[in-house]
């Protein structure tokens, strides 16, 4: 990765890999979200990657703070609240790296369940069939115990990313009238009361901004970064608001936590000579797989970390094999308790982990180390937007436990016919 930053290349390589580093699982559930807030959570969207936004140039921003110090992460929590400020991103980060492993899973066996057969015993399901399969790979995985195996296969989330969105805009020149989907097509709406929970879905598809030190330090001319960053960001608004925009104007209200399923259960694929759903379906569900060893290393350092450990200190491999199992067990478990609210618990994932770790800490880091460099109005400005911060994490949280604890009233809050839905017809008039 540095070797590449290296070169001289022109400003679009540079933000196309830092667009790579972001655009992730989260794409999948992008119409989803888009689905849960009405045409107005386009808006959101917009909203959203601002905010971000400005929050990995804050954190570009401490960094001149830190002296001599390592450009990290975690030296950056150091900086702004002392020795324990380690612990707090390790933890937080670790939070994270869980929540985000049970969607991979979750993601994983979904596919599955696209590409098996029905299950062979009559008392198993399609989803735990999947889960049973899904071990043939997973356990022996666990015995993977560096990055190196890895590395080969990272150019899968570049091509499965590219498919799917391939596939998502191919959906308009195929279908313009939508008359591959059951008629009358799926309504639309223009604002729907979960517009919260799109909230959280969009923060999950946007969040790696712990990474955004190590990818400043690979650039040859790092005074460089803030600007790659901002125009990687806009390229991300257009691809974010394209595959969301077009896949809810196909799929409406009745798109799916993740679009490979509407891609391979309705629409204009169905009928396709290609098996462009078996392929894209085959090529998320091996990218997926193939991140979560890597996962599962980088909770096992952070883990290490969190009790004190040092490198001379580190335990056993039978210890970090049995340490990685209870992970996974600890994962599977939650992530199988999950399945059938996976759209929920994306967007807590997003609203209570991505918020905190790229929204939250960042501001907070932020203000802490230039407080005293800062204008009224600058500190103003920071404790507004540390506010609307933690009143979204609370929106998103407070509606998504609302949706789980009584799922009948808030489908009755809002549907395809409420007072702010309205059919598909002469949508593109």
């Amino acid at each position: 990765m540095a070797l590449l930053l290296s070169r001289e290349g022109c400003r679009a390589k540079r933000c196309l890999w830092l667009v790579n580093i972001f655009v992730g699982v989260g794409l999948l559930s992008l119409p989803y979200g888009v689905r849960t807030g009405g045409w107005l959570s386009l808006l959101i969207l917009a909203m959203v990657l601002m905010l971000f936004c400005l929050s990995g140039q804050l954190i570009i921003k401490s960094l001149d703070y830190m002296g001599d110090r390592p450009k990290s992460y975690p030296q950056l929590g150091i900086a702004a609240v002392g020795c324990h400020g380690s612990k707090v991103v390790g933890g937080v980060a670790l939070t994270e790296l869980f929540s985000g492993s049970c969607v991979i899973l979750l993601v994983v066996w979904q596919q599955l369940e696209l590409l098996l057969p029905a299950s062979p015993w009559p008392n198993v399901s399609s989803l735990q069939f999947s889960v049973i399969c899904s071990l043939v790979f997973f356990l022996p995985s666990l015995a993977i115990s560096n990055f190196k195996r890895l590395s080969s296969l990272s150019v899968l989330g570049t091509l499965s990313s590219a498919l799917v969105t391939l596939a998502v805009l191919g959906l308009l020149p195929l279908d313009p009238g939508r008359r591959s989907l059951p008629q009358p097509p799926p309504a639309h709406q223009l604002v729907h009361w979960s517009l919260a929970q799109s909230v959280g879905i969009f923060a999950m598809a946007t969040a790696a901004h712990n990474t955004l030190p190590a990818m400043r330090a690979a650039m040859a001319k790092p005074q460089r970064f803030p600007a790659v960053l901002s125009t990687a960001f806009g390229i991300m608004a257009l691809l974010y608001a394209a595959v969301g925009g077009i896949g809810y104007w196909y799929y409406g209200v009745q798109a799916s936590p993740l679009v490979t399923t509407d891609i391979a259960t309705k629409g204009a694929y169905r009928a396709s000579a290609l098996p462009v759903d078996t392929l894209l379906a085959g090529l998320v569900l091996i990218n997926c797989a193939s991140k979560y060893p890597a996962i599962l290393l980088v909770m096992q350092d952070l883990t290490l970390g969190l009790r004190g450990r040092s490198a001379a200190r580190k335990p056993r491999k039978a210890a970090l094999f049995l340490l990685r199992l209870s992970m996974f067990v600890a994962g599977g478990a939650l992530a199988y308790t999950a399945a059938n609210v996976l759209g929920n618990f994306i967007s807590l994932v997003g609203g209570l982990c991505s918020m905190f770790s790229s929204v939250l800490m960042p501001i907070g880091f932020f203000s802490i180390l230039a407080w005293r460099d800062l204008r009224r109005c600058s500190r103003a400005g920071l404790v507004s937007l540390l506010f609307f911060g933690v009143c979204l994490v609370v929106s998103v949280t407070y509606q998504n436990v609302l949706r789980l604890v009584h799922p009948a009233a808030s489908a009755e809050n809002g549907g395809a016919g409420g007072i702010w839905g309205y059919g598909a017809a002469g949508l593109l008039a």
